[in-house]
C-alpha cells in the first residue's frame, strides 16, 4: 500500500486518536471487528500512532504487557550455511506460539508432526489439550498430511473423507466397550431411561463415529433400534450406579459399518 493510500486508509481511525485503551471498531467496508487505540510508544511517524488489533486478547496483552506461551513440537524450517550457501531443511523441532490461535494454525498445517510434550502440557488448560487432541486425530482420520509447501494446494481444502462424515455425531465409549464391539462381543449400549426424551417407539436410525478414551476414532456405526428393559436384565454386562433391579434402562442396538484400527499409523 502506497503512502497516500495508507494515509487515506488510516483516516477511518481518526475519531479514536485520543483513546488510549482498545476500542471496538466495526469496519463496514471489510466486515471486520477491530480493536484500536493510540500508543505513543510506537516509533516513527507521529501521525501514525494507532494500534490496530483483530484480537482483544492481544490488544489487552499489549496494554498490560502480558501474554501467553504455548510450546509444542512441529515441522519447522532449519537454516544452515555452507560457506555462503544457504541450506534450508524441514525437521521436526521445538517451537512455540503466543496465542492459542497460532497453535491451532500450526496443528492445521502439520497434523502429522504436531505434538505437545508431556512436560509442556502445564502451559495448556485441560479444555485446550482436549480440543487439540480431538482436532489432530480428526484431521489424521480424514487423511490430512503435513504441508510441504508454503502455499498449500487448493485440493487440500476439498476433502472427500470429511464430506462423508461431516454431518455425523461423535460419541465417546470406554476402551472396554470399544474392544468388545471390535471383537463382536457387543452390539448394543445401555443408558438410563428418561421417559420425557427417550421414547423407544419413536426411535430413528442414526449413524455415528465412536471414539475411545484417548479420542481415537475407532468405529463408524448405525443405531438400528431401541428397547426398554429392566436393569437386572443387563447389569451383568453393564454397570450403572444408583440403579435398582427393577429400574428401566434403554438398550440401543447398532450395526458396525466400518472399523478404523490402523487410521493413526
Amino acid at each position: 500500500m502506497k503512502k497516500k493510500e495508507l494515509e487515506t486508509f488510516l483516516k477511518r481511525y481518526d475519531k479514536y486518536k485520543n483513546n488510549n485503551l482498545p476500542t471496538p471498531f466495526w469496519d463496514d467496508d471489510r466486515f471486520t471487528l477491530e480493536y484500536v487505540y493510540r500508543d505513543d510508544n510506537i516509533i516513527g511517524d507521529s501521525k501514525n500512532k494507532m494500534r490496530i488489533n483483530y484480537s482483544l486478547t492481544e490488544a489487552l496483552g499489549e496494554v498490560a504487557v502480558s501474554g501467553f506461551y504455548y510450546p509444542f513440537q512441529s515441522k519447522i524450517l532449519e537454516t544452515s550455511f555452507e560457506g555462503e550457501k544457504k541450506i534450508e531443511k524441514e525437521i521436526i523441532g521445538h517451537s512455540h506460539a503466543h496465542a492459542f490461535e497460532e497453535v491451532v494454525r500450526d496443528l492445521y498445517g502439520y497434523p502429522e508432526s504436531f505434538n505437545i510434550l508431556k512436560e509442556d502440557e502445564k502451559f495448556y488448560s485441560k479444555q485446550e489439550l482436549e480440543y487439540l487432541r480431538r482436532v489432530k486425530k480428526y484431521l489424521l482420520f480424514i487423511g490430512l498430511k503435513d504441508l510441504d509447501k508454503i502455499k498449500p494446494p487448493m485440493s487440500r481444502f476439498k476433502n472427500k473423507n470429511h464430506d462423508k462424515y461431516k454431518s455425523v455425531p461423535f460419541y465417546n465409549y470406554s476402551n472396554e466397550l470399544v474392544n468388545a464391539i471390535i471383537n463382536k462381543k457387543r452390539n448394543y449400549v445401555v443408558s438410563k431411561y428418561y421417559e420425557e426424551n427417550l421414547d423407544a417407539s419413536n426411535f430413528k436410525k442414526i449413524k455415528a463415529l465412536i471414539r475411545d478414551e484417548e479420542d481415537n476414532i475407532k468405529l463408524f456405526i448405525e443405531y438400528t433400534n431401541r428397547e426398554v428393559k429392566e436393569y437386572k436384565d443387563v447389569k451383568n454386562v453393564c454397570k450403572i450406579e444408583n440403579l435398582k433391579d427393577n429400574d428401566k434402562v434403554m438398550v440401543t442396538y447398532f450395526n458396525v459399518l466400518e472399523k478404523f484400527d490402523d487410521v493413526y499409523e
